[in-house]
């Protein structure tokens, strides 16, 4: 826009000298006008810029990139630089990578990024890189970071709870090289992770083997707890049975017997009761 507005004045410059030596003025007069207007209108647009939502501006003036790092909406500019706008949103990136474990086993990969830019280092970023930064520093360190880690683990650490432990060395490593370069890391999965196919089957067979283990140490110790419910309850119905045995002798069965003859004897019901056993109860009654 600049370079329009300096156009137009040496346009203006060039038409004044024409109308010195012409007669007829009029028309060129208006031209030049003309000229000057948009001359100035362009050098005021040319001093502003709209910055993006979520977007950072870099200045470059004259094949000099500026520290001076434009924030979103309209801002003020030098009217001589070029703005490369940057995208400061969470990127999400995804590779498919074939890697090498601790046991020099091949793993399939699909590995994911979500990063951001540091607004604040948008013009080390942009100096160091340039626009490509994720091409040639994103990608590249995530990828090494993968690689680097996975090949410090066995591969069957990629199917257990070491996965997570995992993932954290990756982030770790990743941040360590491009954090103070201006990249932000959000979070790192590991999608999903093939093994050769050779050795496929024998995970899977591994891992049904854990399981059922598993399923064992829970049924035996379901056991325990059952042989332990009986062996109380066994203990408590023993303990009933030894107090009221221990409670019952020679004198509590004969008040129990002078107790049930009153009964018979004041009962309204006719009924014959034999006496003749000892201590004078009822027959039936005598111990």
């Amino acid at each position: 826009m600049i370079w329009l507005s300096i156009f137009l004045f040496f346009v203006a410059i060039i038409i004044t000298f024409i109308i010195s030596k012409v007669k007829e003025k009029y028309v060129l007069k208006l031209i030049l006008g003309t000229a000057i207007f948009l001359s100035f209108v362009t050098f005021i647009i040319s001093l502003f810029t709209v910055i993006p939502v979520s977007n950072v501006g870099v200045q470059v003036i004259l094949g000099k990139a500026s520290s001076k790092v434009l924030k979103e909406g309209l801002t003020i500019k030098n009217p001589f630089a070029h703005i490369y706008k940057m995208n400061a949103r969470y990127i999400t990136i995804t590779e498919d990578v074939s890697i090498p474990s601790k046991d020099k086993l091949t793993l399939d990969m699909i590995v994911s990024l979500v990063y951001k830019i540091d607004n604040n280092l948008a013009f080390s970023l942009f100096q160091k890189f340039g626009m490509n930064y994720e091409e040639k520093l994103v990608l590249n360190q995530f990828t090494s970071s993968v690689r680097d880690v996975a090949a410090l683990h066995p591969m069957d650490s990629f199917f257990s709870a070491a996965r997570e432990d995992i993932i954290k060395q990756i982030k770790e490593q990743f941040e360590s090289l491009t954090k103070e370069n201006g990249i932000l890391t959000e979070q790192i999965m590991l999608l999903d992770v093939d093994p050769p196919a050779s050795v496929g089957k024998a995970i899977e067979n591994k891992m049904e083997l854990e399981q059922q283990s598993e399923q064992m140490k829970f049924t035996l110790q379901k056991e325990v707890q059952e042989a332990e419910r009986k062996r109380i309850e066994a203990q408590g119905i023993a303990d009933f049975q030894k107090i009221v045995t221990e409670g019952i002798n020679d004198n509590l069965l004969k008040w129990k017997g002078i107790e049930a003859t009153q009964e018979l004897a004041n009962s309204p019901n006719s009924k014959m009761v034999i006496i003749g056993g000892v201590n004078g109860l009822p027959i039936i009654l005598n111990n």
